[in-house]
């Protein structure tokens, strides 16, 4: 009987740990941001860059430079961010720079990074997608509409 009881027993504390998690993470293995502000989930932990696209005129290009995929981006302030370089994609950078973001309120619509305000399409605890419709003015002197996508992941 005391078998089947301890067998029953590490039954059940392996489904528990199986199940377990650190409490931010819901049954399907994503990060729980219900009750967090926009600006909390930002903070909440470490993001890449994987993704910052421009396009217009019926182009579309990927605007991050291959030195730059492998970086760490922490909201550490609800006014700065620092990124880490991974990869210097030039010897004389920095290892780690601090730059300004901001965001109207705590769960605004918008926010600025990289001097640009950024629409906040989509947000997940995993995922970030931000976009931008603005004009740009081409050498030659003509406009063009553009539209830019940029999308931090989970680190």
């Amino acid at each position: 009987m005391r078998k089947i009881i301890y067998s029953i027993s590490a039954i059940g504390l392996m489904a528990l740990a199986a199940c377990g998690g650190d409490g931010n993470s819901n049954n399907n293995g994503t990060i729980d941001i219900s009750g967090k502000t926009k600006q909390e989930v930002f903070m909440l932990h470490s993001w890449a860059l994987t993704s910052w696209i421009d396009s217009g005129q019926g182009e579309k290009t990927e605007s991050i430079e291959a030195c730059k995929k492998d970086d760490t981006y922490d909201f550490t302030t609800t006014t700065s961010f620092k990124v880490t370089n991974n990869t210097k994609c030039d010897p004389s950078d920095n290892a780690e720079d601090v730059l300004p973001w901001g965001m109207s309120s705590a769960n605004a619509s918008s926010v600025v990074i990289f001097s640009q305000n950024w629409d906040i399409a989509k947000m997940t605890g995993e995922k970030i997608t931000l976009t931008r419709k603005y004009l740009f003015n081409f050498p030659s002197g003509s406009t063009d509409t553009m539209y830019s996508t940029m999308i931090f992941e989970k680190k």
